[in-house]
């Protein structure tokens, strides 16, 4: 008796694709242009912690901005004759605007160099002027003791 006869034959399975030179030319530059889109995008602004001396007898509110720029950053309220500390700012550039407010009044804005906050360790006196402005303008000073009951 003849031996049986295999009907099916082994599946002849084709090699496996190999990515030619030019796909993995494609690949890498593709890479490469994705890399740099990504170091192409805005970083996030730099922070840094503020602390403001405050040698008025009115609790304020200090905002600061970066000069040629309308907005405002609210920063931290500070006690009369005080100190406070805000953990972070976002770095306002070169130059920095600062803006005060007590009692719902507004002292006028002044200026100072991101060197000079550096110089001085982010740390921000507020010059006394701004006090004589809160007052010139209306501004009560803030109580620092409650008023006595029945007053």
């Amino acid at each position: 008796m003849p031996a049986p006869t295999d009907l099916h034959p082994p599946p002849v399975h084709p090699p496996a694709p190999r990515l030619a030179s030019r796909e993995w030319v494609a690949i890498i530059v593709s890479a490469l242009v994705a890399l740099g889109a990504a170091a192409a995008l805005p970083q996030p602004p730099a922070r840094s912690g503020l602390t403001v001396v405050n040698p008025t007898a009115y609790a304020v509110d200090v905002a600061v901005g970066s000069v040629g720029d309308e907005g405002w950053l609210a920063v931290v309220t500070v006690p009369p004759n005080g100190e406070a500390r805000a953990s972070e700012v976002i770095d306002q550039g070169a130059r920095w605007r600062v803006r005060v407010a007590g009692q719902g009044r507004v002292a006028e804005a002044f200026e100072i160099d991101r060197s000079d906050l550096v110089a001085d360790g982010w740390r921000l006196e507020l010059p006394s002027s701004v006090g004589e402005q809160l007052a010139e303008r209306g501004a009560d000073p803030t109580p620092t003791t409650p008023p006595a009951a029945g007053s």
